[in-house]
């Protein structure tokens, strides 16, 4: 693990997140059954819009 990663893990620091797990993995499916070709990268951002927080991201096939 990167040293900054370590420092700021072993800090105290909270982190706070919207990301909903479920929505997450379910994205994580979509975009890597929609591409099947191997020099194509794909992102998926889905925000909610009545709370304005980021739910899941995915980028890339991995």
């Amino acid at each position: 693990m990167d040293k900054k990663v370590k420092k700021l893990l072993n800090s105290g620091v909270t982190i706070h997140t919207a990301l909903d797990t479920k929505l997450q993995t379910q994205s994580k499916t979509a975009v890597q059954s929609k591409i099947g070709v191997n020099d194509i990268e794909g992102a998926l951002v889905v925000i909610q819009h009545h709370t304005h927080e980021l739910v899941s991201l995915i980028g890339g096939k991995d």
